[in-house]
């Protein structure tokens, strides 16, 4: 087993001078604090309870059975605590988490930081927006198959690769800064001028393969072997799509069935991050997928029937009991 481990503080004499806060040490939130820590100054805001552990312990990320270890000298477990000089905030939480109480502290704490949404779905770059305004918030894909098991152990399974967009009128200096980071960590990034269009496209993705995988027990090369499920699963780009056009978003005539030939090619084994989540027993993030197109649909005037019924099945399937707004958690 090969092993790297180094403090940030050991790190900050060879690399430059980027500050990047990681929000959220799941799966991504891991993957890319340890990448990041090689290369710039990484600090963490994750739940008060997982404070202790990780500065006793850092973050170990698993591939091909060699291990990659980082600690951090910043480590925040409230974010009224952060410090005021990041450059970016990467925020690799689940949709709930994006609740004031989290976000205005960071936003007023952090005046010059972009926000940087690293969530799955459509809705989240909005919310961050009225904390930090449309010039600091950066979207943002990610790409990467990696699990974390019950022990907080987090593996992973394939390659990470991301696309960045501004959502408005970002400073492109600071952009490029951004990319420049993540491909020095060993993240393949690319640069898209069309933040939405982005953001939809993963979720022709996310919406069918997500939901069915996290109802069936089944990886998503398996669920696409069964005629019935396959589909179902092409049924679902098809509205995913229908309401993406009708909001003024471009799919290529050929997308749903492009996104299906890279899943058998590339991503046949990949246990999209809802099933992991069902294994677990961790909230599922059915309504910020399935949820969101229903929202879209509706304001578009698209029917969804599909995706309302697998919506109505994750719900009932959903471990998280319905929260009133006070009882949510900070973070995930």
């Amino acid at each position: 087993m090969n092993e790297t481990h180094l403090s940030t503080s050991q790190r900050d004499g060879h690399k430059g001078h980027v500050r990047v806060l990681v929000v959220g040490a799941g799966a991504v939130g891991a993957v890319l604090a340890v990448k990041l820590s090689t290369v710039c100054h990484v600090g963490l805001l994750v739940r008060s309870r997982h404070v202790a552990r990780l500065r006793a312990e850092g973050l170990t990320i698993s591939l091909d059975g060699e291990e990659q270890s980082a600690r951090f000298d910043d480590i925040f477990g409230d974010p009224a605590e952060v410090t005021p000089d990041f450059d970016y905030l990467l925020f690799a939480v689940k949709a709930p988490a994006l609740r004031g109480e989290l976000l205005k502290p960071l936003a007023e704490r952090v005046p010059k930081g972009c926000a940087v949404s690293m969530l799955n779905g459509i809705e989240s770059e909005a919310v961050l927006e009225q904390y930090f305004g449309s010039e600091r918030v950066i979207a943002a894909v990610t790409r990467v198959a990696a699990e974390r098991d019950k022990a907080e152990r987090v593996t992973m399974l394939g390659f990470m690769s991301m696309d960045l967009a501004p959502w408005a009128e970002t400073d492109n200096a600071r952009l490029a800064g951004l990319k420049s980071a993540l491909e020095q960590s060993g993240i393949q990034t690319v640069l898209s001028a069309r933040a939405r269009e982005m953001l939809w496209h993963k979720l022709l993705w996310n919406v069918p393969f997500n939901g069915v995988c996290a109802l069936t027990d089944l990886c998503a090369g398996d669920a696409l072997r069964r005629p019935r499920l396959r589909a179902e699963i092409v049924a679902l780009m098809e509205e995913v799509v229908a309401v993406g056009t009708a909001d003024g978003v471009g799919f290529p005539a050929d997308a749903a069935a492009k996104t299906i030939r890279a899943t058998e090619q590339r991503f046949e084994r990949i246990v999209p991050s809802m099933l992991q989540d069902r294994r677990y027993q961790r909230p599922l993030e059915w309504d910020a997928l399935q949820g969101a197109l229903v929202r879209a649909g509706k304001r578009c005037g698209v029917p969804t029937p599909r995706t309302e019924l697998l919506a109505a099945l994750l719900e009932a399937l959903d471990p998280a009991p319905p929260c009133l707004p006070n009882r949510r958690s900070k973070l995930p």
